[in-house]
């Protein structure tokens, strides 16, 4: 099955904690984001097609929040080749606009650059 994506993934330089709101405990640490998604890597397996309830941690104050919070559908969950760590892909459900600018901002701020050379 094909994947169609409108925004391209943008990797930080930093593994942002994501952790769950009710438990407080971390699901995982992102590898990359979109305003609509985000993808985990994490130390047990997720299951798919389940709902969340995520707090993601800012490295930084961004629109004078810390946090960023949101609801997300895990889409795919696969262990990661050659490791004990599992990747995740999650759907963003309902994330207010404002927190979606937070979420540019950070990604504009702190994507890891990429470096070509010739």
């Amino acid at each position: 099955m094909s994947e169609k994506r409108r925004q391209k993934r943008t990797q930080l330089l930093y593994y942002l904690s994501v952790n769950d709101r009710s438990t407080s405990q971390e699901v995982g640490r992102v590898i990359d984001i979109t305003t609509e998604g985000i993808r985990l890597i994490s130390e047990a397996t997720i299951p798919k097609n389940r709902i969340f309830n995520l707090i993601l941690t800012l490295p930084e104050v961004i629109s004078g929040k810390s946090t960023v919070e949101f609801d997300a559908k895990s889409i795919q969950s696969h262990p990661v080749k050659n490791s004990d760590f599992f990747d995740t892909g999650f759907q963003m459900l309902d994330i207010t606009e404002a927190d979606q600018n937070i979420l540019i901002k950070l990604m504009d701020d702190f994507e890891f650059p990429t470096v070509f050379t010739d």
